[in-house]
């Protein structure tokens, strides 16, 4: 059986002073003895996506990716096969709701794309760690996207730059989302 992508609700716990207030929260994304993710990360690093941008598409053909998003939102567009996608959109809010784990698994493409009107972090916990002696990155076309072609490049977006100065002018209240973000569909919390 081949090998899909999965996406992992992150548990958000409420963390409480010593009177019993509520002071924050905490979000686990990972714990070796969970034994959740099929591959026990070894590197951790943060991935950061500015508004309408792009990153990949990649292909690891030995690495698997487990992308936690923890502010903004992101299409994570997989690749099964020629015009074979599956778009996974994560919607991390302000007060820790929403965010999610997607597992990609090895010789599996995978595109990120920053679908909000903020930055996007991405946490990327991947199995085995990036190494410039073994960097473990193919070509891959998404040419066949029905959302558009896609290359190693940025996106063009200057056809929304008149959506992008409406936005900057509207009052927040008049913006859609809690933060500003653009609804979205799918996994979305």
């Amino acid at each position: 059986m081949a090998l899909r992508t999965r996406v992992i609700d992150a548990q958000r716990n409420d963390s409480k002073n010593e009177k019993g207030q509520i002071n924050g929260y905490v979000v686990s994304l990972y714990k070796d003895w969970e034994k959740v993710l099929k591959a026990e990360p070894k590197q951790i690093y943060l991935n950061i996506c500015m508004p309408g941008e792009k990153k990949g598409p990649h292909l690891h053909m030995n690495r698997w990716d487990y992308f936690a998003t923890i502010r903004g939102s992101v299409r994570f567009v997989i690749k099964y096969g020629p015009g074979d996608y599956e778009e996974v959109d994560v919607h991390c809010r302000e007060n820790g709701h929403g965010i999610k784990i997607v597992e990609v698994p090895p010789a599996i493409p995978c595109l990120m794309i920053n679908i909000g009107s903020d930055e996007a972090w991405v946490l990327n916990m991947p199995n085995p760690a990036w190494h410039p002696e073994n960097q473990d990155s193919h070509p891959v076309s998404y040419e066949d996207y029905r959302n558009g072609p896609t290359t190693r490049q940025h996106l063009d977006v200057s056809a929304l730059a008149p959506v992008a100065e409406h936005l900057a002018r509207a009052p927040s209240a008049s913006r859609q989302g809690e933060s500003g973000d653009v609804p979205l569909h799918g996994c979305a919390a």
